[in-house]
């Protein structure tokens, strides 16, 4: 701010703006501008260091990097003593030499101030600083961790999930392949009111560790990647289907409201009686689910996805990722008119590419996604299917990657 305006500034405020009004237009301000404020005149510095909220502290502001905020972090604890507990977020993917920055360049002052701590671990992570850091922030409620270990030769085996604040309640975790069941139940057990949990490459977890995740009676949210390469898929429709069930009926007839599951590697899961089973009596108890992934899982029938829907019927976003040939452009056709609030539809090798696209466009929907569908796209003339895309008039965006 130049002098000259500055000047006119301290002269006028006092008398133009009331301090509850200076404060709100102070709380739409980036980090940068907010402390620049403190500089006007006394009236704005005692206006800006009693905000009790900083909406740009959570924020992904492109000015102030999470770095910055985190060397701030101790005179933002001095300067606004009204902050309440747990108002700061910080993303701090490759941004640290060592785990040990993070105590170093202000969590050990002001831990308590995070809200949300989004990390990629460097290489040679001390597991030991990480749970430091964790005992340091225990008014985290989102929290992700990943540790892609380029370099190799550091097993992280998850000891910090110890040391989870028992008020997380989101949870993401990414490539941690020497997390085992025993660990893992220790996580759950002490993050016992997670709502949203995504697990990615935690390739050491078997049957008994995701039945754990049984104990969670809050979760809206999960989202499952298996990547571990075997003759056999990590996790048994056995175990999903009970750990799917239990929480299920748990959850005060809640149930779970986004739901995915993608095994990456290896061989896929089959479901048995074509599905129904797993559709009827473990996704039934999910009667509010309104997004379905599924990648990797085949043996999903017509009639079982035609219970599907009636099952779930408030879907609104529904991913298929080849689910096999038991389900067919006609079971879709009698399934997916029963959706009424499906908005948006991804399917890949499901059924033959005309039939799919009739049956799609028999729904409302915003956004319409279909791949591997080269053998039989090339017996549809493009003006027939231009057709059918221009009758359904909810449409937005149509993607056919190479169909």
């Amino acid at each position: 701010m130049e002098d000259a305006s500055r000047h006119q500034v301290e002269a006028q405020c006092p008398g133009l703006l009331v301090a509850s009004v200076l404060a709100i237009v102070l709380t739409a301000l980036p980090l940068q501008h907010v402390l620049l404020a403190q500089t006007v005149n006394s009236f704005w510095c005692h206006v800006a260091r009693s905000l009790s909220s900083i909406p740009a502290l959570l924020w992904q502001d492109h000015q102030t990097s999470c770095v910055d905020i985190l060397r701030a972090l101790p005179s933002l604890k001095c300067w606004f003593t009204h902050l309440p507990l747990g108002s700061i977020k910080l993303q701090l993917d490759s941004q640290l030499g060592t785990i040990d920055d993070l105590n170093v360049l202000g969590v050990h002052d002001a831990g308590h101030l995070l809200h949300a701590l989004s990390l990629c671990l460097p290489d040679g992570a001390n597991e030991a600083a990480l749970s430091s850091v964790l005992k340091l922030c225990p008014k985290i409620r989102h929290l992700e961790i990943s540790d892609y270990d380029l370099v190799g030769g550091t097993e992280t085996t998850g000891i910090f999930l110890r040391y989870l604040p028992c008020c997380l309640k989101s949870l993401r975790l990414r490539l941690f392949p020497f997390i085992d069941d025993p660990v893992f139940e220790t996580c759950v057990s002490t993050a016992s009111q997670l709502q949203i949990l995504e697990l990615e490459g935690l390739d050491t977890i078997t049957d008994a560790g995701i039945m754990s995740l049984c104990k969670l009676k809050e979760l809206r949210s999960l989202k499952l990647l298996f990547t571990r390469l075997g003759d056999r898929p990590q996790i048994s429709e056995g175990a999903l289907t009970a750990m799917l069930f239990d929480i299920g009926s748990s959850s005060a007839g809640h149930g779970l409201e986004d739901f995915e599951i993608s095994y990456n590697a290896g061989p896929p899961l089959v479901l048995l009686d074509g599905g129904n089973r797993f559709v009827q009596e473990v996704l039934g108890k999910h009667c509010r689910l309104k997004r379905l992934a599924l990648s990797g899982v085949v043996g999903l029938g017509n009639a079982a996805f035609v219970g599907l829907t009636h099952a779930c019927p408030s879907l609104a976003c529904l991913s298929l990722f080849r689910p096999g040939s038991a389900l067919t452009s006609a079971g879709l056709l009698e399934g997916l008119t029963a959706l009424t609030g499906l908005a948006e539809l991804s399917l890949a090798g499901v059924g033959d590419f005309m039939g799919t696209i009739q049956a799609a466009t028999l729904c409302p929907l915003r956004r319409l996604e279909m791949s591997r569908y080269l053998r039989s796209s090339v017996q549809t003339d493009m003006r027939s299917t231009l057709r059918l895309l221009k009758a359904c008039p909810s449409l937005d965006t149509v993607v056919l990657p190479a169909v």
